[in-house]
Protein backbone atom coordinates (compact mmCIF):
# COMPACT_ATOMS: atom_id res chain seq x y z
CA UNK A 1 0.00 0.00 0.00
CA UNK A 2 1.36 3.51 -0.40
CA UNK A 3 2.01 6.02 1.69
CA UNK A 4 -0.42 8.24 0.16
CA UNK A 5 -3.03 5.68 0.77
CA UNK A 6 -2.47 4.06 4.49
CA UNK A 7 -2.86 8.10 5.59
CA UNK A 8 -6.30 8.56 3.48
CA UNK A 9 -7.29 5.20 5.12
CA UNK A 10 -6.33 6.34 8.60
CA UNK A 11 -7.54 9.67 8.29
CA UNK A 12 -11.08 7.90 7.15
CA UNK A 13 -10.71 5.55 10.52
CA UNK A 14 -10.09 8.46 12.82
CA UNK A 15 -12.81 10.38 11.60
CA UNK A 16 -15.03 7.40 12.12
CA UNK A 17 -13.67 6.77 15.51
CA UNK A 18 -13.88 10.28 16.60
CA UNK A 19 -17.47 10.14 15.78
CA UNK A 20 -17.95 6.96 17.37
CA UNK A 21 -16.47 8.05 20.39
CA UNK A 22 -18.66 11.43 20.49
CA UNK A 23 -21.71 9.02 20.30
CA UNK A 24 -20.72 7.19 23.76
CA UNK A 25 -19.98 3.82 21.15
CA UNK A 26 -15.88 3.91 22.90
CA UNK A 27 -15.32 -0.09 22.03
CA UNK A 28 -16.08 0.82 18.03
CA UNK A 29 -13.78 3.76 18.15
CA UNK A 30 -11.08 1.93 19.89
CA UNK A 31 -11.27 -0.37 17.44
CA UNK A 32 -11.17 2.33 14.41
CA UNK A 33 -8.37 4.72 16.57
CA UNK A 34 -5.78 0.76 16.50
CA UNK A 35 -6.68 0.23 13.38
CA UNK A 36 -6.16 3.86 12.24
CA UNK A 37 -2.02 3.85 14.25
CA UNK A 38 -1.20 0.54 12.58
CA UNK A 39 -1.56 2.86 9.40
CA UNK A 40 -0.06 6.09 11.01
CA UNK A 41 1.36 5.04 13.77
CA UNK A 42 3.31 8.73 14.37
CA UNK A 43 -0.28 10.63 13.98
CA UNK A 44 -0.93 12.61 16.71
CA UNK A 45 -4.78 13.31 16.28
CA UNK A 46 -4.50 8.84 16.32
CA UNK A 47 -2.80 9.04 19.54
CA UNK A 48 -4.98 11.87 21.12
CA UNK A 49 -8.14 9.86 20.73
CA UNK A 50 -6.76 6.23 22.03
CA UNK A 51 -5.71 8.44 24.93
CA UNK A 52 -8.99 9.87 25.24
CA UNK A 53 -10.56 6.90 25.20
CA UNK A 54 -8.18 5.16 27.72
CA UNK A 55 -8.65 7.94 30.10
CA UNK A 56 -13.20 7.31 29.61
CA UNK A 57 -12.47 3.40 30.24
CA UNK A 58 -10.39 4.42 33.54
CA UNK A 59 -7.08 3.57 31.71
CA UNK A 60 -4.80 6.22 33.57
CA UNK A 61 -1.71 4.86 32.62
CA UNK A 62 -2.21 3.58 29.03
CA UNK A 63 -3.88 7.17 28.37
CA UNK A 64 -0.61 8.66 29.62
CA UNK A 65 1.58 6.53 27.14
CA UNK A 66 -0.61 7.73 23.90
CA UNK A 67 -0.94 11.07 25.14
CA UNK A 68 3.05 11.56 26.14
CA UNK A 69 3.67 10.87 22.38
CA UNK A 70 0.83 13.16 21.42
CA UNK A 71 2.22 16.05 22.82
CA UNK A 72 5.65 15.61 21.73
CA UNK A 73 4.34 15.24 17.67
CA UNK A 74 2.50 17.93 18.33
CA UNK A 75 2.86 20.15 21.30
CA UNK A 76 0.70 23.10 20.60
CA UNK A 77 -2.21 21.34 20.91
CA UNK A 78 -4.21 22.23 24.28
CA UNK A 79 -6.65 19.77 24.33
CA UNK A 80 -3.69 17.45 24.27
CA UNK A 81 -1.71 18.69 27.57
CA UNK A 82 -5.30 18.78 29.07
CA UNK A 83 -6.16 15.25 28.24
CA UNK A 84 -2.45 14.45 29.70
CA UNK A 85 -3.50 16.39 32.80
CA UNK A 86 -6.25 14.71 33.37
CA UNK A 87 -4.19 11.54 32.87
CA UNK A 88 -1.49 12.39 35.39
CA UNK A 89 -4.86 13.33 37.79
CA UNK A 90 -6.14 9.60 37.51
CA UNK A 91 -2.49 8.20 38.64
CA UNK A 92 -2.40 10.91 41.52
CA UNK A 93 0.65 12.32 39.61
CA UNK A 94 -0.10 15.97 41.24
CA UNK A 95 2.60 18.01 39.81
CA UNK A 96 3.12 16.68 36.52
CA UNK A 97 -0.81 17.01 35.98
CA UNK A 98 -0.57 20.47 36.88
CA UNK A 99 2.15 21.46 34.63
CA UNK A 100 0.14 19.89 31.79
CA UNK A 101 -2.56 22.18 32.73
CA UNK A 102 -0.42 24.90 32.89
CA UNK A 103 0.73 24.21 29.23
CA UNK A 104 -2.67 23.71 27.99
CA UNK A 105 -3.92 26.89 29.78
CA UNK A 106 -0.95 29.35 28.61
CA UNK A 107 -2.41 27.87 25.14
CA UNK A 108 -6.16 28.47 25.53
CA UNK A 109 -6.45 31.07 28.34
CA UNK A 110 -10.11 31.79 27.48
CA UNK A 111 -10.76 28.13 28.52
CA UNK A 112 -12.26 28.04 31.92
CA UNK A 113 -12.14 24.30 32.44
CA UNK A 114 -7.81 24.52 32.20
CA UNK A 115 -7.90 27.18 35.21
CA UNK A 116 -10.50 25.02 36.64
CA UNK A 117 -7.64 22.03 36.78
CA UNK A 118 -5.13 24.41 38.05
CA UNK A 119 -7.20 25.24 40.97
CA UNK A 120 -7.96 21.59 41.61
CA UNK A 121 -4.54 19.95 41.41
CA UNK A 122 -3.34 23.07 44.02
CA UNK A 123 -6.17 22.06 46.44
CA UNK A 124 -5.54 18.36 46.11
CA UNK A 125 -1.53 19.27 46.77
CA UNK A 126 -2.61 20.96 49.93
CA UNK A 127 -2.04 24.65 48.73
CA UNK A 128 -5.69 25.99 49.24
CA UNK A 129 -4.25 29.19 49.46
CA UNK A 130 -3.04 28.92 46.02
CA UNK A 131 -6.05 27.22 44.94
CA UNK A 132 -7.97 30.47 45.83
CA UNK A 133 -5.83 32.53 44.19
CA UNK A 134 -6.71 30.87 40.58
CA UNK A 135 -10.10 29.92 41.10
CA UNK A 136 -10.96 33.74 41.86
CA UNK A 137 -9.49 34.75 39.34
CA UNK A 138 -11.68 32.60 37.31
CA UNK A 139 -14.89 33.33 38.51
CA UNK A 140 -13.89 37.28 37.87
CA UNK A 141 -13.49 36.46 34.76
CA UNK A 142 -16.34 33.62 33.88
CA UNK A 143 -18.66 34.69 36.56
CA UNK A 144 -21.42 32.20 34.91
CA UNK A 145 -19.20 29.01 35.19
CA UNK A 146 -20.61 26.86 37.87
CA UNK A 147 -17.74 24.79 38.99
CA UNK A 148 -15.75 27.44 39.36
CA UNK A 149 -17.82 28.55 42.54
CA UNK A 150 -18.19 25.46 43.41
CA UNK A 151 -14.59 24.67 43.79
CA UNK A 152 -13.76 28.00 44.99
CA UNK A 153 -15.75 27.23 48.08
CA UNK A 154 -13.96 24.10 48.44
CA UNK A 155 -10.96 26.05 48.63
CA UNK A 156 -12.31 28.17 51.38
CA UNK A 157 -13.51 25.76 53.26
CA UNK A 158 -10.26 24.02 53.44
CA UNK A 159 -9.08 26.97 54.96
CA UNK A 160 -11.79 27.11 57.56
CA UNK A 161 -13.63 29.75 56.10
CA UNK A 162 -16.94 28.33 56.28
CA UNK A 163 -19.49 31.19 56.36
CA UNK A 164 -17.47 32.34 52.97
CA UNK A 165 -17.95 28.84 51.59
CA UNK A 166 -21.46 28.84 52.18
CA UNK A 167 -21.72 31.65 49.89
CA UNK A 168 -20.18 30.17 47.41
CA UNK A 169 -21.92 27.03 47.22
CA UNK A 170 -25.06 28.89 47.35
CA UNK A 171 -24.21 30.66 44.31
CA UNK A 172 -23.30 27.92 42.42
CA UNK A 173 -26.55 26.47 42.97
CA UNK A 174 -28.15 28.88 41.67
CA UNK A 175 -26.11 28.68 38.60
CA UNK A 176 -26.46 25.24 38.30
CA UNK A 177 -29.63 23.81 40.59
CA UNK A 178 -29.72 20.23 39.41
CA UNK A 179 -25.83 20.00 40.85
CA UNK A 180 -26.40 17.56 43.84
CA UNK A 181 -22.87 17.69 44.82
CA UNK A 182 -23.23 21.07 45.51
CA UNK A 183 -26.28 21.23 47.30
CA UNK A 184 -24.55 18.35 49.48
CA UNK A 185 -21.35 20.69 49.79
CA UNK A 186 -23.96 23.54 50.82
CA UNK A 187 -25.59 21.32 53.42
CA UNK A 188 -22.47 20.38 55.23
CA UNK A 189 -21.12 23.19 55.43
CA UNK A 190 -24.04 24.85 56.59
CA UNK A 191 -24.38 21.78 59.21
CA UNK A 192 -20.69 23.05 60.75
CA UNK A 193 -21.86 26.31 61.49
CA UNK A 194 -25.29 24.88 63.19
CA UNK A 195 -27.38 26.54 60.69
CA UNK A 196 -29.34 22.87 60.30
CA UNK A 197 -32.88 24.24 59.17
CA UNK A 198 -30.92 25.77 55.84
CA UNK A 199 -28.78 22.57 55.61
CA UNK A 200 -32.05 20.32 55.59
CA UNK A 201 -33.27 22.47 52.73
CA UNK A 202 -29.85 21.95 50.75
CA UNK A 203 -29.83 18.10 51.10
CA UNK A 204 -33.32 18.05 50.29
CA UNK A 205 -32.49 19.89 47.26
CA UNK A 206 -29.47 17.24 46.76
CA UNK A 207 -31.74 14.47 47.09
CA UNK A 208 -34.23 15.75 44.55
CA UNK A 209 -31.32 16.10 41.76
CA UNK A 210 -29.86 12.73 42.41
CA UNK A 211 -32.54 10.26 44.41
CA UNK A 212 -30.93 6.99 44.50
CA UNK A 213 -27.19 8.55 46.04
CA UNK A 214 -27.23 7.01 49.44
CA UNK A 215 -25.27 8.95 51.41
CA UNK A 216 -27.46 11.89 50.61
CA UNK A 217 -30.40 10.42 53.05
CA UNK A 218 -27.32 10.21 55.88
CA UNK A 219 -26.42 13.67 55.29
CA UNK A 220 -30.39 14.50 55.94
CA UNK A 221 -30.57 12.09 58.58
CA UNK A 222 -27.97 13.58 60.53
CA UNK A 223 -29.37 17.41 60.52
CA UNK A 224 -32.75 15.98 61.42
CA UNK A 225 -31.41 14.35 64.35
CA UNK A 226 -29.76 17.81 65.18
CA UNK A 227 -33.03 19.29 64.70
CA UNK A 228 -34.42 16.42 67.19
CA UNK A 229 -36.56 14.94 64.73
CA UNK A 230 -35.74 11.53 65.40
CA UNK A 231 -38.63 9.68 63.50
CA UNK A 232 -38.07 11.36 60.36
CA UNK A 233 -34.11 10.90 60.76
CA UNK A 234 -34.78 7.19 61.64
CA UNK A 235 -36.88 7.35 58.16
CA UNK A 236 -33.83 8.85 56.50
CA UNK A 237 -31.62 5.91 57.68
CA UNK A 238 -34.18 3.31 56.93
Amino acid sequence: MSTRKARQQAAALLESGLRQFEQGQFDQAREACERALKLAPRDPEALNLRGAIALQSGDHAGAVAFLRQAVALAPDQSAYHAHLAYGYVGLGHLPEALAAFERAARQAPDEPALQLGIGNCLGLMGKAAEAEGVLRRLVERHPRFALGWFNLGKALEEQNRDEEACSLYFRATQLEPRSAEGHTNLGLALSKLGRFAEAEHAHRASIACNPGYAASYVNLAIVLNALRRLPEAESMCR
